[in-house]
C-alpha cells in the first residue's frame, strides 16, 4: 500500500532512521509528506538523506564572511603601512584587473565599460545563484531540486546501498579545473587589495573586492551543485565543466567588445594602463 498524507512526527533523543516513500518522483499523486523522515525514497525506489542545511543560508554567511575578511585585511594593511612601509608589489592594476577581462574596464573612465562590466557581473551571479538554489534538497515540489538520488533501497529488504561510483580522481579533476579560474581570481583580487592598502586607493579595493567575491562564489556553487548532481567522476567533471564556462563570461563578453569595435577596447586598454601607472602604481 502506498502511503500518502502526511507522516507523523518522531521526537527523542537517540539516534534513529525514519524512511519514507515523500521523494520525487512520487509513484502517487498525492506524495508523502515527512518532515521527520531521514531518508526520503521516490517512484524509482532510490532515496536520499535528508538534512537542514540550507545552502542559499550558507552562501550568506560566507558572503558575509568574505566582506569581513577583506576589511579586517584592508585595514590590518593599511595599519601596518603607517609604521612600516611594505614592498611595493610590481604587477600592473590592469593585468591584476584581467587583460583579457570585462573587469578591467572598471578602472577606466569610460561609463559604457561600466555597465558592460556591471552586466557581466549580473549574469555571472545571475547563474551561481541558480546553481546553489538547485543544489538545495527539496522534496515538496516535483523537479524543483536536481539532487541525485543516490541510495537504492528496495521496497522487499531492509538493507541500502550507496550507488555512487565518485573517487578521488573525479574530485582532483574538479580541483584543477578551479585553480585554472577561481582560485587565481581570489589570489588577483587579493593582491589588488594590497595594492589599493599601500595606495590608498578606493577603486582598486573595490575591483579587488568584487574578484574575491566573484571567484569564492564560483568554487561554492561549483563545489555544491558536483555534490548534489552528481554519481561518477565523469559527472563531476562535465558540470565542473559548466560551470567554469560560467567564470569566463567576463573574458567573452571582453572578447565580443573587441570584435565588435577594436579601437575602442585598444582606447581603454591604453586608460588602464595610465590609470595602473599613475593612480594604482604601489
Amino acid at each position: 500500500t502506498q502511503l500518502t498524507g502526511e507522516a507523523p512526527e518522531i521526537e527523542g533523543e537517540e539516534k534513529w532512521k525514519f524512511i519514507s516513500d515523500c521523494g520525487s518522483p512520487s509513484a502517487s499523486s498525492s506524495p508523502l509528506t515527512c518532515t521527520s523522515c531521514t531518508r526520503c525514497c521516490n517512484a524509482d525506489e532510490k532515496c536520499l538523506d535528508t538534512n537542514e542545511f540550507s545552502v542559499m543560508q550558507w552562501t550568506i554567511y560566507l558572503l558575509v564572511g568574505v566582506v569581513l575578511f577583506i576589511v579586517i585585511f584592508g585595514l590590518s594593511m593599511i595599519g601596518i603601512h603607517k609604521y612600516k612601509e611594505l614592498p611595493p608589489l610590481n604587477r600592473s592594476a590592469r593585468v591584476l584587473c584581467g587583460e583579457k577581462s570585462t573587469y578591467f574596464f572598471l578602472i577606466t573612465s569610460n561609463y559604457l565599460g561600466y555597465l558592460i562590466t556591471l552586466a557581466t557581473i549580473t549574469v555571472q551571479v545571475y547563474f551561481f545563484v541558480i546553481f546553489i538554489k538547485k543544489s538545495e534538497k527539496d522534496f515538496s515540489k516535483e523537479n524543483d531540486s536536481v539532487f541525485s538520488y543516490s541510495i537504492r533501497c528496495l521496497r522487499n529488504s531492509l538493507e541500502c546501498e550507496d550507488s555512487t561510483s565518485k573517487s578521488w580522481e573525479g574530485y582532483l579533476g574538479f580541483f584543477i579545473l578551479m585553480s585554472s579560474m577561481p582560485i587565481p581570481e581570489i589570489l588577483r583580487g587579493g593582491l589588488l587589495i594590497y595594492k589599493a592598502s599601500i595606495a590608498r586607493r578606493f577603486r582598486c579595493a573595490f575591483i579587488g573586492i568584487i574578484l574575491v567575491i566573484h571567484g569564492s562564489l564560483a568554487m561554492w556553487a561549483s563545489w555544491f551543485y558536483i555534490m548534489a548532481t552528481t554519481q561518477s567522476d565523469t559527472e563531476i567533471i562535465k558540470d565542473a565543466v559548466i560551470l567554469f564556462i560560467v567564470t569566463q563570461i567576463d573574458d567573452r563578453f571582453f572578447a565580443l567588445s573587441e570584435i565588435i569595435n577594436p579601437p575602442w577596447g585598444e582606447k581603454l586598454r591604453k586608460e588602464a594602463e595610465i590609470y595602473s601607472v599613475v593612480e594604482c602604481y604601489k
